[in-house]
């Protein structure tokens, strides 16, 4: 959900301020459940989702980024 948010809110042509935005709001969210990830494991799990099928859930693909 965070990146059709980030998409939303940047347009097209933006990767970086996107990837950065996503990165944020999962730290937030990570720092809510008391999860310890690096930026450079939520890069890997951003971009592991976005290589998926875009049949996935939301709810499928904001558990597979937190868990």
């Amino acid at each position: 959900s965070y990146v059709s948010e980030a998409e939303k809110i940047f347009g097209t042509g933006t990767g970086a301020a996107k990837l950065s935005y996503v990165i944020n709001k999962v730290q937030i969210d990570c720092v809510k459940a008391s999860v310890k990830m690096t930026d450079t494991e939520i890069k890997a799990k951003v971009e592991e989702i976005l290589a998926t099928p875009q049949s996935k859930t939301t709810n499928e693909i904001r558990t597979d980024v937190i868990s």
